[in-house]
């Protein structure tokens, strides 16, 4: 059992006793009439819509009339549906078209992932934290009980699969409620600035609780439920949910969300789908993860068998479609989904069909969870190979892995990149990016740039760099180097920090940037440091008409400013930046200064950080 979270580190607890709560008694209030099917006969169901038609039948679609739907759960096999904005409406739907049965108001709002919100055969149980009760609600929604919960309760209670017991926790105590005697007992002593039950595990043996220290560093600790005794301690806020025997916890490494799953007594997994950074929905009781993929003309759904490691069926959705809940009941072959549609985001319940879009994959989509202790070597050495090919190609040097971080500038600390997914997807960014230069423009470099994909550049504030850079550019004796942050922004600082490398060979072959500060408002001075930026009111330059700057950062030295300009005049949709004069003249003289020091100057071809210009280059 201990194998569980193997690859996680302990941590040491500490705490101290309290007092027992008291149980009060609170008024019911009204309850909503249950709509029967003698009042609604009809379901909700859109006849063989565009969305049924264009998938064969494995999608169908739903259209629910209430305003403000913000959540799904399955019931029993019902689908359940919340609205509301202050307040929460619980809706049941039943049978083949989706007929209402049920509606309940509650007076607070309801998440459908409180870990207080509980579904099971019993009926549902919720949690009102402005009164402190929990309600209990029958499977027709009827209200059948109201429990006030101790005053000095913190966070938000969990309750057992039976409904019996209550766990919670105090300022100093981890305590649980017997709801069928009214004993209440201390299950552990513990006192953090932050603590709250998230879940009970492994049919009801284990209870997942939540901390935070003075420092705001999180952890996970994990009891038995019988004794207090601590089981496992992680430091990290898990979100760790259990199906039976199995067990999902939903991670992020980096930009890759991971689901890392496994049965209680087995070694963990990890799932790897086939588009790595597609959204991702664990749906325990069926222990199915879908994928939601989405471009400009569709979104593909992709659902993961974790049982069986296999990819087991896909639709393709025409039109806008964005998945916001999904639900699947255990042994279902049927998955339910609540999804925004078209420009306007209309809410659409959706049921998919995996038999009727199977897949013949025999590929295996799971496997173990690589660390940067225990890297994937077989994937990093083909990306090691792909980065030597996209460098021949451009006449630079891409480096990644232990080559990557080997060279390190004075004021910054570089953390290698470990993800194979990661970096491939980043070489594909690079390849375009240095696809966008004129062939040989590289080899007319002094010498050749080395561009390094890393995990993070961490830099200190009192030493005057930023904390966290998404680039840096720095020289090692003769040799350039650029180097990169993994993430979404790396497009935009290759363009930043290669020009620094760009701006040197014009610095230093043409006098084009010699007056560049007169371009500058009258009385404008650069900061000459990277952290007056950051309190200093420029807005007055960041004006439309009167625009002389992106932005606050391009103040702090004129490289800055001309990389800035570069990053920004590569990139679609920055055309309002460049329509003032002044910065139309730093545009124009950034162009003619990289044409002159390359020997562009009759070079026909429009070059991508000329296309905010006025008016076309013509150089003398």
């Amino acid at each position: 059992m201990k194998r569980l979270l193997w690859f996680l580190p302990v941590l040491l607890l500490c705490g101290c006793t309290v007092r027992p709560p008291e149980e009060t008694t609170v008024p019911l209030p009204e309850i909503t009439e249950v709509i029967t099917e003698a009042t609604v006969p009809e379901g909700i169901y859109e006849p063989v819509s565009d969305l049924e038609i264009q998938t064969g039948g494995a999608v169908r679609s739903y259209l629910p009339d209430m305003p403000d739907i913000y959540g799904m759960r399955l019931i029993n096999g019902d689908v359940l549906v919340f609205s509301g904005v202050e307040q929460t409406t619980l809706t049941r739907y039943t049978g083949d078209t989706l007929i209402p049965v049920g509606q309940i108001t509650l007076e607070f709002y309801v998440s459908p992932e409180d870990s207080a919100f509980q579904v099971s055969e019993y009926g549902i149980t919720c949690f009102d934290a402005n009164a402190n009760v929990l309600i209990y609600l029958d499977n027709d929604l009827k209200e059948v009980r109201r429990l006030a919960l101790p005053a000095d309760l913190i966070g938000r209670p969990v309750i057992s699969s039976d409904r019996t017991l209550i766990y919670y926790c105090t300022a100093d105590a981890v305590r649980v409620y017997d709801t069928g005697t009214g004993l209440d007992r201390l299950l552990k002593s513990i006192s953090y600035p932050g603590q709250t039950v998230a879940g009970v595990l492994m049919g009801d043996s284990i209870l997942h609780c939540l901390l935070t220290d003075d420092q705001g560093m999180e952890y996970s600790i994990f009891l038995s439920t019988q004794t207090g005794e601590l089981v496992w301690q992680v430091s990290a806020a898990l979100d760790l949910r259990a199906s039976g025997d199995f067990w999902f916890l939903e991670a992020e490494d980096n930009l890759l969300k991971q689901v890392i799953f496994g049965s209680w007594d087995g070694e963990a997994q990890v799932l790897y789908p086939a588009d790595p950074f597609a959204a991702g929905w664990v749906l325990a009781e069926s222990r199915y993860v879908v994928t939601a993929s989405r471009d400009a003309e569709q979104t593909k759904l992709e659902c993961y068998a974790l049982e069986s490691s296999s990819r087991i069926a896909a639709v393709e959705l025409p039109g806008l479609v964005q998945p916001q809940y999904m639900d699947s009941a255990e042994n279902s072959s049927t998955v339910y989904l609540l999804a925004l549609d078209g420009m306007a985001g209309d809410p659409v319940i959706l049921r998919w069909d995996l038999s009727a879009s199977t897949l013949a994959d025999d590929l295996s989509y799971t496997g173990p969870r690589y660390t940067a202790k225990n890297p994937d070597t077989e994937g990093l050495a083909a990306c090691a190979a792909r980065a030597k090919t996209i460098g021949e190609k451009y006449g630079v040097n891409i480096l990644i892995g232990p080559e990557a971080v080997e060279e390190q500038p004075e004021d910054y600390v570089l953390e290698q990149e470990y993800q194979v997914s990661l970096i491939h997807r980043e070489l594909d960014v690079l390849d375009e990016v240095l696809a966008q230069f004129p062939n040989g423009f590289f080899g007319k470099l002094y010498g050749r740039i080395n561009l390094c994909i890393v995990r993070s550049i961490t830099g200190d504030p009192s030493t005057g760099t930023v904390e966290q850079a998404g680039g840096i550019q720095f020289w090692d004796g003769d040799k350039a180097y650029v180097v990169l942050a993994a993430g979404d922004s790396l497009r935009q600082s290759s363009y930043h920090e290669i020009f620094h490398i760009i701006d040197s060979k014009v610095l230093s072959t043409t006098r084009v940037y010699y007056h560049w500060e007169n371009l500058n408002p009258e009385g404008c001075k650069y900061f000459q440091d990277f952290t007056s930026y950051l309190t200093a009111d420029v807005s007055r330059y960041l004006e439309d008409e009167n625009r002389a700057f992106i932005d606050a950062y391009s103040m702090c030295y004129p490289r800055e400013d001309r990389a800035r300009i570069m990053e920004y005049a590569c990139a679609e949709g920055n055309e309002a930046y460049f329509t003032s004069e002044i910065m139309q003249n730093k545009l124009k003289t950034l162009c003619e200064g990289i044409r002159k020091a390359f020997g562009m100057e009759k070079y026909q071809e429009p070059l991508l950080w000329e296309q905010y210009l006025a008016e076309p280059l013509k150089m003398k």
